[in-house]
């Protein structure tokens, strides 16, 4: 027996166009887009966790690659990044080097951002062994667009001003 799915017109609107305002950062960085396109697609379908868990993904992408500007990656890639980026951010300005000072302003701009989106979901997942547990699941779909639209405000400034 068949199942039958109705989705609104903004939700099939999102099923259909699951990069629609995404289309700068998958440009710029395609290793992105399927975890773009199945965050819409989750979300389309109400599945707010799944779709969260996929936008994180591209988050953590993209913290990953302004740790590499500034050589910040560390052995452990990942959100764990974000920590040294503040660190470099915090430095007096003799103590920074060329790369540092050089791109102070970009990181200053970006550290709010990415910090608004780990903040928004630690509460709820907790980061052990470097592997996402989900301690809560009960994602309203307005905090779910919310933590998305932000990732994506980032991800976007990254596409136009990280240096390639």
């Amino acid at each position: 027996m068949g199942k039958f799915f109705h989705l609104s017109i903004a939700e099939a609107e999102l099923f259909d166009h699951p990069t629609k305002e995404w289309e700068k950062a998958t440009e710029r960085s395609p290793k992105i887009r399927h975890d773009v396109e199945e965050s819409a697609k989750c979300f389309s379908f109400g599945r707010y966790a799944a779709s969260l868990f996929h936008v994180l993904l591209v988050a953590e992408f993209g913290v990953i690659e302004v740790s590499k500007l500034f050589n910040a990656e560390g052995d452990k890639p990942g959100w764990g990044t974000l920590d040294r980026l503040q660190a470099i951010h915090a430095k007096k300005w003799a103590d920074k080097t060329d790369i540092e000072k050089q791109h102070s302003g970009f990181l200053g701009d970006l550290l709010p951002l990415a910090i608004a989106i780990k903040d928004s979901w630690r509460h709820k997942i907790s980061h052990v062994d470097n592997k996402l547990e989900w301690m809560d699941t009960d994602f309203s779909p307005e905090v779910t667009s919310e933590i998305i639209s932000v990732t994506r405000g980032f991800m976007r400034r990254l596409a136009k001003d990280l240096p390639k």
